[in-house]
């Protein structure tokens, strides 16, 4: 087969059929992927003090706009037309579940610190496994409770060990009280658009088979590089990228390129194609690796090991995920999607 041919047949591949017996290795493979490149999210603004969450935010898209650009101008036969209808819900999908989420997910982390975020953020998966399993009751709770239980619980350990929630810690004690207050706020708003986002994703993949992974992160794309280059005159007004001088730019530059080709791109069209073969419950399990790559990342920047609560947390996580997979391995009875 030829590259040209190879390339052709990924992008118009669309989502199988679900049918939720045999092995959820490829999906599990695949969710785990995009998630662990997620983790850049969490690092990432805590390194560019110097930029607004407005900046960071705007050339992460701008960046994930171009790319999905370059690949539906190259590859645009073999997508499927879009409608009307479809061209709004992936407007509606840009806006709230990446634009405005991670607008607010940096604008707490640059106003409270990494802790208190990245614990809410833990409880992702717990949020949306619950709320798609309410959608669309694939399992049963009881079913679906001790592995979210074991997930939450691992996060937890992981996070009070790593950041401490007493009023001594610097998340706490350097900043005022209502500055505290407007940082969880906005991690919370962040948690609540997300896990909207995840669910309303996976029903609109799952009800609408012929739109390819690829497909649908190159609409986003275009979508958020629109909203971007529509946003960038407000930040101009508001003064953020006038004074560009006396900031480090490669590194603003190269974590755009990171955060809009690596996270939004690649990581949209792993977890879409990991969308098209699990369970959504199952698959709402899978985001747990996204606190945990931010973590891993974490000690790398610093150039150390986990501590011995880290690592424990980190293990109950992932063995949730285990419980979970094998909790949902059996569903209560084989459903099939329509055509």
């Amino acid at each position: 087969m030829s590259r040209k041919r190879r390339v052709r047949r990924f992008i118009s591949r669309g989502h199988s059929r679900m049918v939720y017996q045999g092995s959820h290795l490829p999906g599990i493979s695949l969710a785990a992927a995009a998630a662990a490149i997620w983790g850049v999210s969490f690092v990432i603004p805590s390194l560019l003090m110097e930029w607004s969450p407005l900046e960071i935010t705007l050339s992460r898209y701008f960046v994930y706009g171009l790319v999905s650009s370059a690949v539906f101008m190259r590859y645009r036969k073999q997508f499927a037309p879009l409608t009307r209808r479809e061209w709004l819900r992936a407007a509606s999908l840009a806006f709230t579940g990446f634009f405005m989420a991670y607008l607010l997910l940096t604008a707490s982390i640059q106003e409270i610190g990494p802790a208190v975020p990245t614990l809410l953020m833990g409880a992702t998966p717990v949020c949306v496994a619950l709320f798609g399993n309410l959608i669309r009751r694939e399992f049963p709770f009881t079913r679906l409770m001790p592995p979210l239980s074991v997930i939450f619980i691992g996060l937890l350990v992981v996070n009070l060990d790593r950041y401490g929630l007493s009023v001594e810690s610097g998340t706490v004690a350097a900043g005022r009280v209502g500055g505290m207050a407007l940082g969880l706020l906005e991690a919370l708003a962040s948690l609540a658009v997300l896990t909207w986002y995840f669910v309303d994703n996976l029903v609109f993949l799952r009800s609408h088979p012929h739109i390819s992974p690829v497909q649908w992160s190159c609409a986003l794309g275009l979508l958020l590089g629109l909203m971007s280059l529509t946003c960038l005159p407000l930040a101009l007004l508001a003064g953020s990228g006038i004074e560009i001088a006396g900031r480090a730019l490669l590194p603003f530059v190269m974590a755009s390129l990171v955060l809009g080709i690596g996270s939004s791109w690649l990581g949209g069209i792993l977890w879409n194609r990991a969308c098209g073969l699990l369970p959504g419950s199952l698959a709402g399990q899978m985001i747990v690796f996204w606190p945990i790559s931010g973590l891993v990342l974490t000690y790398l920047v610093e150039s150390r090991l986990p501590t011995p609560a880290e690592a424990l947390g980190a293990a109950m996580a992932l063995g949730g995920v285990f419980l979970g997979v094998r909790a949902t391995s059996r569903p209560v009875a084989v459903r099939h999607e329509p055509a």
